[in-house]
């Protein structure tokens, strides 16, 4: 989900007949996916990204859902001074996007600061680089690995690149691996087969958390 596929698609003709079309053309990029997110999410079932957004995290420990005393209790004064920049943030920005959302005419909740904050947090937290827009992009199963430093030092065996491509090729979810061993990054947008490709460097127990590095 991306702000440029969701305004192309039914949320466009839902700005258009609201008539704040020209307000969604116009804001930050990354506000405008937090306002698609929202919609989608006011779509309940009906969604086909409802079964992503079910899984989603229900709140988040980021510095911009900090109360007061959480924020004093950091006690150095420039954590808490970056602190209290990312909750004003917060609020100016849902502040500036109050309006749209009420014309788009989402349930009363999904208009409230704190539905602002968990999308906006889920937006600033998990989107994955795409080439074609600067906000990026939620990715389904892409945003649950944690990340991992790059290590040159482990490089991928001939015969795991080879079982890595024979288990990606399947219809039209087929994804093209890097086979590079230079690359410092294990996952990536590939434009020749318009598919997210992860892959992991090393064979993993069953139960083991896959870490995987987005660069350094």
């Amino acid at each position: 989900m991306s702000s440029a596929s969701a305004i192309q698609g039914e949320t466009r003709a839902q700005l258009c007949n609201s008539g704040a079309i020209q307000l969604s053309v116009n804001s930050e990029l990354l506000e405008r996916l937090i306002v698609c997110l929202l919609v989608e999410v006011d779509k309940g079932r009906s969604s086909k990204w409802y079964t992503y957004l079910s899984q989603l995290p229900q709140d988040y420990t980021t510095l911009s859902n900090f109360i007061v005393t959480e924020i004093k209790s950091l006690q150095v004064d420039d954590a808490i001074w970056v602190a209290e920049i990312a909750a004003e943030k917060s609020k100016s920005d849902w502040n500036g996007s109050l309006s749209l959302l009420k014309e788009l005419d989402i349930k009363p909740q999904l208009l409230k600061f704190k539905s602002w904050l968990w999308a906006s947090q889920t937006v600033f937290s998990r989107t994955l680089h795409v080439p074609w827009d600067e906000a990026g992009c939620l990715c389904p199963v892409g945003d649950l690995f944690n990340y991992d430093a790059p290590d040159d030092s482990v490089l991928y065996e001939n015969d795991e690149i080879e079982v890595a491509l024979k288990s990606c090729s399947s219809k039209s979810t087929v994804v093209a691996v890097n086979t590079s061993t230079e690359s410092l990054t294990d996952g990536g947008y590939e434009e020749s087969s318009s598919s997210y490709c992860l892959y992991a460097r090393r064979r993993y127990k069953q139960g083991e958390q896959v870490l995987l590095s987005y660069g350094n």
